[in-house]
């Protein structure tokens, strides 16, 4: 079911429903085209473009980084606003979700399953909260690691901030795309890694593998990223597709907007209040 989630896997989506003001936008659902690039055999000053003849890490993060957008137009990017729907594709189950992203690593996700039952998910930069009717669960220390992580905006900008090292260790083929692999160690648990996978084609981020939490323990997951489009001059992927130790969940984007006006008060904890949310 939907509500078995962890808030985690949902990697690069982003929020908003009732409980946020601030208004969404449709938007054209028609993908938009990758231009063709020619190949070049070593860096340059001008942005790097995918397919090239890979020498270095640094030329596949220049890719990537180009990839996600200019530099204007992410610095440009204040806050991401995203909402849609969401399948446990094997389960079964349905549900809608929504998360306000800040640049400055502020989340505020709302996932709502059959039932009408919703759970508010929250960090605030330096914690994290699940609020449930009448009661506030903080996320353990162990945990807050991941879920710092999950508040990037722009993950290959984002590097340096959540990352100590960078090893370029080969390439795979994912999806039937040929991707450069990069392992990643966290900069705040030196035995927390990730793996990313670069298209070789367009620079984008196409997956990331990393170690998750469940009821028992850490788990292994994956999370698959596809259908990226441009919103306001920046790539945003509109698909999805997580694995968690087996659990398969799709999530589809079906708003964004940004630079949304966002309200403090959804970043404050909320005093559990007794009584609230038993069952009579």
């Amino acid at each position: 079911m939907l509500l078995a989630a962890r808030w985690w896997w949902l990697l690069g989506l982003g929020g908003g429903t009732s409980c946020l003001t601030a208004a969404t936008q449709q938007l054209d659902p028609t993908p938009v085209q990758q231009p063709t690039i020619g190949p070049t055999t070593q860096p340059t000053t001008e942005p790097l473009r995918l397919p090239f003849v890979v020498q270095t890490l640094a030329d596949v993060l220049a890719a990537a980084r180009a990839a996600e957008g200019t530099d204007a137009a992410v610095a440009a990017v204040h806050n991401r606003l995203e909402s849609g729907a969401s399948e446990a594709l094997m389960q079964g189950g349905y549900g809608i979700f929504s998360r306000l992203t800040t640049a400055e690593g502020l989340q505020y996700t709302v996932v709502t399953g059959q039932g009408n039952y919703s759970r508010v998910f929250v960090v605030d930069g330096k914690q994290s909260w699940e609020s449930l009717p009448g009661k506030v669960k903080e996320v353990p220390a162990a945990e807050l690691d991941l879920a710092l992580r999950r508040t990037a905006l722009f993950p290959i900008r984002d590097i340096d901030r959540f990352f100590a090292k960078v090893e370029l260790v080969g390439t795979e083929t994912e999806d039937k795309k040929e991707a450069f692999v990069l392992r990643l160690t966290s900069k705040f648990d030196p035995d927390e890694t990730e793996t990313w996978f670069i298209d070789r084609e367009s620079g984008l981020l196409i997956r990331r593998d990393y170690m998750t939490f469940g009821r028992f323990g850490r788990i292994p997951a994956t999370t698959r990223l596809g259908d990226y489009r441009d919103v306001d001059g920046v790539k945003v992927p509109f698909l999805l597709i997580t694995n968690t130790d087996g659990f398969l969940q799709q999530f589809k984007v079906a708003e964004v907007k940004q630079n949304t006006e966002v309200d403090a008060s959804l970043f404050r904890k909320p005093e559990p209040q007794p009584g609230a949310g038993k069952r009579k």
